[in-house]
């Protein structure tokens, strides 16, 4: 009989189907030893074969350095670094209180373009100074990045409260330049307080550290002249008018005076005239008289001649004087003097003469 040849089962994985079977890493070796069991041995061989083969002869992966991806970022750092090494170094102008537009322009045209401002919360640009710089001078590459911390000006904040301005408008103009109400503060100069700002203006803003904007309620002196004008206008006024007053009463005096000097000049021009017809009719009777006795003696003649004489020594006619109270005195006929004559009004002013 043959020799009997023992026929080993096939091996089957453990393990699950829907698991990815890893293969083994198998360092490397020598051939196998036959050991002189040629038939077992030979089996055993076949199936170690067979068991690998049945792990499907996936490959292992390659480590991380191994692959293209990282290559090219050691290359990109590489060049990186190179470019960074062959950029040359610039002066760095040091830029510390100057406003912002001035600092960002002094550096820009120095050749620095990565320019960060720090500290700024809002506001016009020329509000704002540089406190500090970071780098502050000395070289450097020009893609370095140039840190600047600013501070406001308060300084500036006399641009924005002009002396003149109406506190609302002063205050609404420095809101909007980006100053809020920590940055100063308002007092008036009497020492009251502001309670209608569209009222006050500002008279000054000091230079202190703590900027103070002092006001002056000229709503108030705009009353207070008001008034005064009004006063004086009233004053005026009644001044005026009492002057008007004056002026009527002094005229209206003038005109009664002047009414009362043409009327008594009128009664002593009628008075005159009256005297001077009586006057008149008396030398008419004494013409009458004198010739009814033309045809008397030689001693009636001389009789009349010397009653004539004592007429020539007294005067046949009456005399007319102006008293003091304006009334015209007419003496009897013949009288020889004004003696007696406006004796009850104030005295002679005027003697006419004889009529």
């Amino acid at each position: 009989m043959g020799t009997a040849v023992s026929v080993e089962p096939p091996v089957t994985s453990s393990v699950p189907a829907d698991t990815v079977a890893i293969p083994p890493v198998v360092p490397p070796s020598n051939p196998p030893i036959d050991d002189g069991l040629a038939s077992t041995g030979g089996s055993g061989r076949r199936g170690g074969r067979a068991r690998h083969g049945s792990h499907g002869g996936h490959r292992a992966k390659k480590p991380f350095w191994k692959r293209w991806w990282c290559w090219l970022i050691v290359a990109v750092f590489v060049i990186g670094g190179i470019g960074y090494a062959m950029e040359p170094s610039i002066a760095v102008p040091n830029t510390v209180g100057q406003g912002i537009a001035d600092a960002q322009s002094a550096l820009k045209d120095a050749g620095f373009e990565n320019i960060e401002i720090s500290g700024r919360d809002g506001g016009k640009d020329e509000i704002w100074t540089v406190k500090s710089q970071d780098p502050d001078g000395g070289q450097a590459k020009k893609s370095v990045t140039i840190t600047l911390t600013v501070e406001k000006d308060l300084a500036r904040v006399k641009n924005y409260a002009e002396t003149g301005m109406k506190l609302d408008k002063a205050k609404e103009a420095l809101s909007d330049a980006g100053y809020d109400a920590g940055d100063y503060k308002v007092e008036s100069d009497t020492g009251k307080t502001v309670v209608k700002e569209s009222n006050w203006v500002i008279v000054s803003v000091s230079d202190d550290s703590m900027l103070v904007i002092t006001v002056h309620n000229k709503a108030a002196d705009d009353a207070a002249k008001k008034k005064a004008a009004e006063e004086k206008a009233a004053a005026e006024k009644a001044a005026a008018e009492k002057a008007a007053a004056e002026k009527a009463a002094a005229e209206k005096k003038a005109q009664e005076e002047e009414a009362a000097r043409k009327a008594q000049e009128q009664k002593a021009a009628e008075e005159a005239a009256k005297a001077k017809q009586q006057q008149e009719q008396q030398a008419q009777q004494q013409q009458q008289s004198q010739s009814t006795q033309g045809g008397n003696s030689g001693s009636g003649q001389s009789s009349g001649g010397s009653s004539g004489n004592g007429g020539g020594n007294g005067g046949s006619g009456t005399l007319s004087a102006v008293c003091e109270d304006g009334t015209t005195s007419v003496s009897a006929p013949g009288a020889p003097n004004y003696r007696g004559m406006c004796s009850g009004h104030g005295g002679i002013k005027q003697k006419l003469g004889r009529n």
